[in-house]
């Protein structure tokens, strides 16, 4: 049966009062991503008491026991959530007159798309009228969601695609009102919280190539698709063999939730789910050990983790 999944009710928030004020890290590599620093401060700074040096996928300690691959279970149906459009005192017939926005500009006009993805799940940032990385992060997060061309500005028929957005198709899940849904097509992870979708990530998974893991044995970099839990974290950062992780969530083996300096708009890791280092300092206090993970495409479809995986990974590339 399908259930409605409710979300963040969206009140009318942005009240113009005339038409004229409607007109009011991760910066980008050379290979198209972005390294962390904020918008407008440095990063939140978490001491790490102690950095471990062991290789990736993590060894478990003796009294600590990594979850085995979870049997396969066939997801539920998908269900539209409740997602109440976001509106605008102007009416849509003025749509068309907002601007157009893009990295460098500053103003009124920022500050309303700024407060316009926070409402919708996309921006947890301040709300100070700058665009800068992370608004430009937020904005491809909306364009990810809505299946639009990626690109670093705001477009001006980008307002009225935001404001008819009715939320994402999720797989109904009533025994767990608490957890994170991944979608590795669109490369988006969302939270959910008492049912409700409070926020919408971007991330950058697997990207499918091989490599050679640290015991000399030729690999692939897959994400694992299928239904976990989160059972370990280590806060700080953690030296692993492919490379750094920032505030850890593992989820399966050595398969983490983490920040990293680099967070590309496609698949870019060895497997783990990377977050841009902001996001990893907001899921530090969301996420909890326990709380069900799961990793799909195709709107919900999941296979086991030890069955050939290429052909429906290399879709979300």
């Amino acid at each position: 049966m399908l259930k409605k999944i409710p979300t963040v009710s969206l009140p009318n928030y942005v009240v113009f009062s005339t038409l004229a004020l409607l007109l009011g890290g991760c910066a980008m590599t050379g290979n198209g991503a972005f390294s962390s620093q904020s918008d407008t401060a440095p990063m939140k700074t978490v001491p790490s008491t102690s950095v471990e040096q062991s290789p990736e996928p993590p060894l478990p300690k003796a009294e600590e026991s990594t979850p085995a691959q979870p049997a396969f279970v066939p997801p539920p149906p998908p269900t539209k959530p409740t997602y109440k459009a976001l509106q605008y005192a102007a009416g849509d017939s003025e749509l068309g007159s907002l601007p157009a926005l893009e990295p460098g500009n500053k103003g009124k006009a920022v500050k309303n798309l700024q407060t316009l993805l926070a409402e919708a799940g996309f921006y947890r940032s301040p709300v100070d009228g700058i665009y800068a990385q992370q608004t430009q992060i937020a904005v491809r997060a909306v364009q990810k969601a809505l299946d639009l061309p990626l690109k670093n500005r705001w477009r001006k028929n980008d307002w009225g695609k935001l404001l008819a957005y009715r939320g994402p198709d999720l797989p109904a899940r009533s025994a767990e009102p608490n957890r994170v849904e991944v979608d590795l097509d669109r490369q988006l992870l969302y939270l959910i919280k008492a049912d409700q979708i409070v926020a919408i990530l971007p991330i950058s998974s697997g990207n499918n190539q091989s490599y050679v893991d640290q015991y000399n044995k030729k690999v692939k970099a897959e994400t694992p698709l299928g239904n976990y839990e989160i059972y370990r974290r280590l806060n700080g950062w953690r030296e692993a063999y492919l490379g750094r992780m920032y505030r850890p969530w593992y989820f399966y083996q050595g398969y983490a939730v983490h920040g990293a300096q680099q967070v590309p708009p496609k698949p870019a890791s060895h497997g783990c789910l990377r977050v841009t280092m902001w996001d990893a300092d907001f899921l530090a206090d969301e996420l909890e050990l326990g709380m069900p993970l799961h990793i799909w495409i195709d709107g919900g479809s999941i296979i086991e983790a030890n069955q050939e995986t290429e052909t429906l990974l290399s879709k979300a590339e």
